[in-house]
């Protein structure tokens, strides 16, 4: 009797974030999973990368966070045009694409319907939106606010960052999402087409700190 060996899903992220990592490999047991930074993949010899081509899918969770000190060219280089090149050569048409993509907007009270981008963060996660959708028709867009667990915020940054985040939070300012539901919206199968995003950008070319960046992003909601 022949016993066919089980073939892993094979599984690319790009980006480290620990929370999405750690989700995928428990939605993902025995799968393979490659794992690439964000900030290296414009130095990749894609060459030497081709034995991870064709996976069963690709999630996208990555942001260049240095970024916010680079010049426009660089900022939009490390956090678009790359990853998109990356993407396609990676890529076959049956490769579900999961892309991890920030809120509209993050304040619970939203004053614009059409207002301008100030945040080099919002601006790259809303260009490479756009960009994947224009490319890709395998692709879930998953729009994700503040994550929390156990009442504590998960954003990159330093203790001041957060301190800001978690007071927003307490005093329900902002909106949020317990990591708990995360694992379910990444697990629907949903058919849903999803808005490329017009964004409208201001000020960009101006490097910035994150602290400044999210800053801007909440007083332009």
């Amino acid at each position: 009797m022949i016993i066919k060996k089980k073939i892993k899903t094979k599984i690319i992220i790009l980006g480290k974030s620990p929370k999405f990592i750690s989700i995928f490999k428990k939605l993902h047991k025995n799968s393979f999973i490659k794992i690439y930074s964000w900030r290296l993949i414009d130095k990749l010899n894609f060459e030497n990368q081709k034995v991870f081509k064709h996976p069963n899918i690709i999630l996208i969770c990555g942001y260049d966070y240095k970024s916010q000190w680079y010049s426009y060219k660089k900022f939009y280089n490390s956090n678009i045009l790359a990853p998109l090149k990356f993407i396609k050569f990676l890529s076959s048409k049956k490769t579900k694409i999961i892309y991890i993509d920030t809120i509209n907007t993050v304040k619970k009270k939203f004053t614009k319907k059409n207002r301008y981008i100030y945040s080099r963060y919002e601006f790259a996660k809303k260009e490479l939106r756009k960009k994947l959708l224009n490319r890709f028709n395998n692709i879930k867009v998953i729009e994700v606010p503040p994550i929390i667990n156990k009442n504590q915020i998960l954003i990159h940054g330093n203790i001041i960052n957060k301190f800001i985040f978690k007071v927003l939070m307490d005093f329900n300012l902002i909106k949020t999402i317990d990591i708990k539901s995360i694992k379910k919206i990444i697990t629907v199968n949903s058919k849903k087409k999803f808005n490329i995003c017009q964004s409208k950008p201001r000020f960009l070319s101006i490097p910035r700190s994150l602290f400044i960046d999210r800053f801007l992003r909440l007083i332009s909601d």
